[in-house]
């Protein structure tokens, strides 16, 4: 089976198509590099549109801090913008009047994968992980893009450690209010269930048909991704 697997756009993969991957497995480098956005139309006070006419600089100058960006001559004077960062000017926006410049952010980043299985093929923003066995499931509310091992907790008396659960999404009908903010503290990425925990501020993620959970509990699929569309999920193995 394949499951869909959201991946950045614009970065250095580390993967190919054909390789087994797991969460040891380097999945990109990003280039270490970060863009600030500067709303320079509505700083100095003036319509996006002639942001063009106001700039002394042009696409692929480099900045430094302190170089003059813009300047508004007017009949009483003139309005001077310096800059405050240093970086390349990359883009202009004329429709928002404002300009991103890149800076360097130190050394590139590397990240592991955050999903386990062969990969078949790599796209545009995603890319096709084979695996064994999977059952998709909806969820109530959009959810934040994550993968993770499952950890499936007992029904009763569920005794948390971190070694367990540390890293894991937690799969329970049941969650004392006492074990809230342990689990957080033992590193869990969120708890998986068909109903919300009041004062919980652990990610929780609640299936959207009772008759998904009874499944994910009978398959005990030992991982869990976020796919491509915000409300989904992907148990596999």
């Amino acid at each position: 089976m394949k499951v869909p697997v959201k991946i950045p756009q614009n970065v250095e993969m580390l993967i190919e198509a054909g390789q087994r991957v797991d969460f040891t497995t380097p999945l990109l480098k990003s280039s270490g590099k970060k863009t600030i956005e500067i709303p320079i139309a509505e700083i100095m006070r003036f319509s996006p549109d002639k942001i063009f006419l106001k700039l002394t600089k042009t696409i692929g100058d480099r900045i430094q801090q302190g170089d003059l960006l813009a300047e508004d001559k007017g009949m009483f004077g003139s309005k001077r913008y310096f800059s405050q960062i240093d970086g390349i000017l990359k883009e202009i926006n004329h429709m928002a009047g404002a300009l991103l410049i890149e800076q360097d952010g130190g050394e590139a980043d590397v990240k592991h994968c955050f999903f386990t299985g062969e990969v078949e093929a790599i796209y545009d923003g995603y890319l096709d992980l084979k695996v064994k066995n999977a059952h998709k499931v909806e969820t109530q509310d959009p959810v934040e893009y994550i993968g993770a091992e499952v950890f499936y907790s007992p029904q009763e008396g569920a005794l948390y450690v971190e070694e367990d659960i540390n890293g894991k999404c937690i799969v329970t009908s049941e969650l004392n209010p006492m074990d809230h903010s342990k689990i957080e503290a033992l590193g869990a990425r969120g708890v998986i269930s068909v109903r919300k925990f009041p004062s919980m501020t652990l990610t929780q993620i609640i299936l959207h048909k009772p008759e998904d959970f009874e499944i994910i509990l009978s398959k005990r699929y030992p991982f869990v991704i976020v796919g491509p569309e915000e409300n989904t999920l992907y148990f596999y193995e």
